[in-house]
């Protein structure tokens, strides 16, 4: 029903529509938006700045009749596969999500970003910042973990990045993100972009490198839950606020970026005091891999808070990249923004419009072939509203 009919629903509706639509423009900028499912056989799209600033509007007027709602107050109780009905902490993901969107557009129109990024934090009903309220979606035989239905697919490694940062700083979350070898029992990963040629080499093969792990794997497929939203984003955009110098509450930026760490480790089953402390105390870094390309250490920063603002930045930002696994259209959107982590060039391109040699260079994904067949005037408001050429190297809006 509509919102006149029962808007509490209709309010919790509008939010995953949200969470829906932000990587779908976060992929390909202009997408139809306002216009989607009018029925017609035209189908405009809209610029990414006003998707998002409808986004603003939409969890604004969601959350506000949120708030209104009883502790009580169950919604699609039955159907409802991440908080079972829970009207409260649907709110919190509501506001989360708001700061979410105002984060990344907080470099291309900062006083907007800071605008709704305090709104947020000052909003009624909270942020969830903490992991009893993680947005996770349950997986069941009707509904199977994406990822875990995938993984068995043969095309996983772990990636060379990931090994230099995870075994560099000795972070714990090694192991749970990923299996060992399936040959020799090390944990292996590869670089990324690699010909047809060179994954067929035995050390890039499937059984020497680490796959994801077991537990969100393909046995799992049908139980682990899939990622939704966690509260160590939400400390890490925090933190990133405090070093704006926007008013994000009481903490510190070094106090956020703690509890972001301290969040991931404890979402990963590592609850330990002493392993928690060592690990965000650490002042190890990332180690070359010594592999035939002589891939050297991704970067030079360690674990523990530093003391200048550009180092700062670029730890917040591959912290939240290690806490936002597997949920991988939230981390390239986050590289894409930040430049963090540092990712190592690709091997090779076979796309002339993003060479291998700049490991940010795929900057959007192209528009599907199938719109200029079924869609084309459609398909044309959206070129002309992009900015540029319909290619991947031309830069979504909020990153132009």
């Amino acid at each position: 029903g509509g919102k006149l009919e029962d808007p509490i629903k209709n309010s919790i509706a509008k939010i995953w529509k949200v969470y829906m639509f932000m990587p779908v423009t976060d992929y390909w900028g202009a997408v139809p938006y306002f216009e989607a499912g009018n029925g017609k056989n035209v189908v405009l799209y809209d610029s990414q700045e006003d998707i998002y600033n409808d986004f603003f509007k939409t969890l604004k007027e969601a959350t506000a009749v949120l708030n209104t709602a009883s502790a009580s107050n169950k919604v699609f109780a039955k159907g409802d596969l991440i908080y079972g009905g829970d009207v409260k902490k649907w709110l919190k993901f509501g506001n989360t999500l708001r700061l979410r969107a105002a984060m990344r557009i907080s470099m291309k129109n900062p006083a907007l970003g800071k605008t709704e990024a305090e709104a947020a934090v000052a909003a009624p009903g909270g942020l969830l910042i903490s992991n009893a309220d993680n947005a996770f979606m349950i997986s069941t035989a009707n509904t199977p973990n994406p990822l875990g239905e995938i993984s068995n697919w043969g095309e996983f490694r772990m990636s060379a990045a990931m090994e230099s940062i995870l075994k560099g700083y000795n972070d714990p979350r090694l192991q749970k993100f990923f299996n060992p070898a399936l040959s020799g029992g090390a944990y292996k990963g590869i670089r990324n972009g690699m010909t047809i040629a060179q994954m067929s080499l035995p050390q890039n093969g499937v059984n020497t490198n680490s796959n994801i792990n077991s537990s969100i794997g393909f046995d799992n497929r049908f139980t682990a839950p899939w990622t939704i939203f966690t509260a160590s984003e939400t400390f890490f955009l925090l933190a990133e606020g405090k070093l704006n110098n926007w008013n994000m509450g009481s903490g510190t930026a070094q106090s956020y970026y703690n509890d972001g760490i301290t969040a991931s480790l404890d979402r990963w089953g590592i609850k330990d005091a002493a392993v928690i402390s060592s690990y965000i105390n650490g002042v190890s870094l990332p180690i070359a891999l010594g592999d035939v390309n002589s891939t050297p250490a991704l970067t030079n920063i360690p674990v523990a808070f530093a003391a200048t603002l550009a180092q700062q930045r670029e730890q917040v930002g591959t912290q939240k990249w290690l806490a936002l696994y597997p949920y991988s259209p939230e981390a390239w959107s986050e590289f894409r923004r930040t430049g963090f982590p540092k990712l190592y060039p690709r091997l090779n391109s076979d796309n002339t419009d993003s060479p291998a040699s700049d490991p940010a260079s795929v900057r959007r994904t192209t528009y599907p072939p199938i719109e200029a067949a079924v869609n084309p005037q459609g398909l044309a408001s959206g070129v002309s509203k992009l900015g540029g050429a319909d290619k991947t190297n031309t830069k979504v809006w909020w990153n132009q």
